[in-house]
């Protein structure tokens, strides 16, 4: 078969991927080869320490984390902005998508881009864990 004009994913999986769509990820397996696709801002690593990931670090103040942006690509070619972060965390908190991920982000208040690699997210209240999630 030519899939020379495709992207093929192949994950050994026996069990099956129901979805590659992150919003929807909630099985273990799913959510590891979601993680082969996608990036966060930030991962754990094997310690549990808060690694970069899209973001190369950020600024607290108050409710408030500003994200920088490490310059990525998608797949296709094109470069990651800010305002595809903000997109991707609203997806994931709007109603009519029903994600069964929204709770992680449940304290979040409001998505500002600050400019191409810049995200401002502010909470409704402080949350320590938050870079984490």
């Amino acid at each position: 078969m030519d899939h020379s004009d495709k992207m093929v994913f192949r994950y050994n999986e026996p069990s099956g991927i129901p979805t590659l769509d992150p919003a929807f990820a909630r099985d273990k397996s799913t959510i590891w080869a979601v993680g082969q696709l996608y990036d966060g801002l930030f991962y754990l690593d094997e310690n549990n320490e808060v690694q970069p990931a899209l973001a190369t670090g950020y600024v607290m103040e108050g409710s408030t984390y500003t994200f920088s942006l490490r310059k990525a690509y998608f797949h296709s070619g094109r470069r990651i902005k800010a305002q595809d972060v903000r997109y991707s965390l609203q997806r994931l908190l709007d109603p009519k998508v029903a994600s069964p991920g929204a709770w992680v982000l449940e304290r979040v208040s409001n998505i500002d881009v600050l400019n191409d690699s810049t995200l401002a997210i502010t909470l409704d209240k402080p949350f320590a864990a938050f870079p984490s999630m």
